[in-house]
């Protein structure tokens, strides 16, 4: 389960910011396999949002 912490605008020099996550049961180590899943799926939108395409 996820649960935001942060329910404002977050701001850094470069632009917006993502959403601030807590993954309800979990400590400083993600292990439960559906919070994993969500994690990278995250990532990888966040990589394809800020990264430009290599051109490879």
């Amino acid at each position: 389960m996820v649960e935001k912490t942060c329910s404002g605008q977050l701001s850094r020099p470069a632009g917006p910011a993502r959403e601030v996550l807590r993954y309800v049961g979990e400590g400083h180590t993600i292990i439960d396999r559906a919070n994993v899943l969500h994690l990278w799926l995250q990532l990888e939108q966040w990589l394809k949002e800020t990264m430009p395409p290599s051109g490879h």
